[in-house]
Parts: C-alpha cells; sequence; structure tokens
C-alpha cells in the first residue's frame, strides 16, 4: 500500500509534465518505473519508484526544464555544478523537484565514457506512441527497451548501488514478451551499439536463475560473458 500510494502520486504529477510538455511540442518518451509499472506489471503498487523519469530530444531539454519551472518545480542544484556536467557530458539534468516529487530529464541513456554508444537519436526515433496514466506519451521500442534496462541494470551493478528492481523489470520483461522479440534484429542492434557483451550477460542471468526463455543458440553463445 505505500507503493501504492507513492506510485499514485507520482502517476499524477507525470501525467501534468507529461500533457505540459507534449502541448508545447516536445516529444516525451517515458522511461523506468511510471511506464513500467503499468505497462509490464499492470498495478501501480507492485513495481516501486522514487521518482519520474523522462527521455526528450537534446535540443528540447532545456525548454522541457523551463516547462518545469513554470509549473513549479524547482532545481537544488546550483549552476556551477550544472555548468560543469554540461561542458563534461551529462546522461540528465538535475533532478528538479515539487512537493516531494523529483523529475529527471534525460537526453541520453548511458555514460559516454562507458565502451558502448546507444544512438540515442535513433532510439527516440523508432520510439512507440502508448497511453500511460490518461496520458499519451512515447515509450522504447521494445528491443530498445530490453537494451536500455540493461545497460541500467550493469550501471548500479557494477557500481555497488544494486537495485533488484532493475533485474525484475528485465525477467519480467523477458518472461512475459519473449515471444514478441526478434532475436535476430537485437542481436544486430547490440553489434552496432557495441552493447552486445554487457546486454547477453544480464540475459543469460536471467535464463540461468529465473528460467526465462532465451533462444538455444543465445545459451551457448554468451554463456561465457559470466
Amino acid at each position: 500500500y505505500r507503493t501504492l500510494s507513492r506510485g499514485m502520486v507520482l502517476q499524477a504529477a507525470f501525467s501534468k509534465v507529461a500533457k505540459a510538455s507534449t502541448s508545447n511540442g516536445i516529444l516525451v518518451i517515458a522511461l523506468k518505473g511510471v511506464y513500467l509499472s503499468e505497462w509490464l506489471y499492470g498495478d501501480i503498487g507492485l513495481r516501486q519508484f522514487s521518482d519520474i523519469d523522462l527521455l526528450v530530444n537534446k535540443e528540447d531539454g532545456e525548454k522541457c526544464q523551463q516547462i518545469l519551472r513554470d509549473m513549479g518545480f524547482y532545481q537544488p542544484t546550483n549552476k556551477i555544478t550544472q555548468m560543469i556536467g554540461e561542458h563534461t557530458g551529462f546522461v540528465h539534468y538535475p533532478p528538479m523537484l515539487l512537493n516531494d516529487v523529483s523529475v529527471e530529464i534525460h537526453i541520453d541513456l548511458h555514460n559516454r565514457k562507458l565502451p558502448y554508444s546507444l544512438n540515442v537519436k535513433e532510439i527516440i526515433d523508432r520510439s512507440e506512441p502508448l497511453v500511460v496514466n490518461n496520458s499519451q506519451v512515447n515509450v522504447l521500442e521494445l528491443r530498445d527497451l530490453i537494451i536500455f534496462l540493461c545497460v541500467h541494470l550493469d550501471k548500479h551493478f557494477t557500481g555497488g548501488d544494486i537495485q533488484f528492481i532493475s533485474f525484475c523489470d528485465l525477467v519480467n520483461l523477458l518472461d512475459i514478451h519473449s515471444e514478441r522479440i526478434d532475436w535476430q534484429e537485437l542481436e544486430v542492434r547490440c553489434n552496432q551499439y557495441n552493447c552486445e557483451e554487457v546486454v547477453y550477460k544480464y540475459i543469460y542471468l536471467t535464463h540461468k536463475y529465473f528460467q526465462v526463455p532465451i533462444p538455444k543458440d543465445s545459451v551457448q553463445k554468451y554463456s561465457t560473458f559470466l
């Protein structure tokens, strides 16, 4: 019930932010819990999430920040910290807060110092429209979602901040939607983005410990990544 009540607060805020952004011509892509709790779990009380993560085109980042400011959100991080982040490269702007709700506007999907290179422009262009909590937004195409979940999961695991819920997201996604996955295209895309090892390492883990169905050739080919 605590997860449900928190999710209701975040979903209500998400709807307001999404509608304000789209009405100003900004394409908004819902990421992680704000989207998965409803679409993947079917009940916002079953998937804990603590903030709202949205992906926008890089050129819309500042405009989206201003829209949030006009709604009353504020940025506790000082301008110097933000300026350093902009020049060194960052994944999302500093969180913006209002009434205990935190919103992160992403303009990238991973730190560019990492060895893989997801093409965010392509991924945004492939995103698909979906109604999330009565709000028209976009979501990642299925194979891009798998790649993003694995990359995000690896960030936490290798950084020592292990989030088991992120692993559950991948397990449930592969288990429920395995028949919809074009595994050949997924592998091609992983090679294109140089993220084959990080993605299939976690896919193989879901198979090994949760018996999630994956192609037999993938089991043989990628078990060595562990």
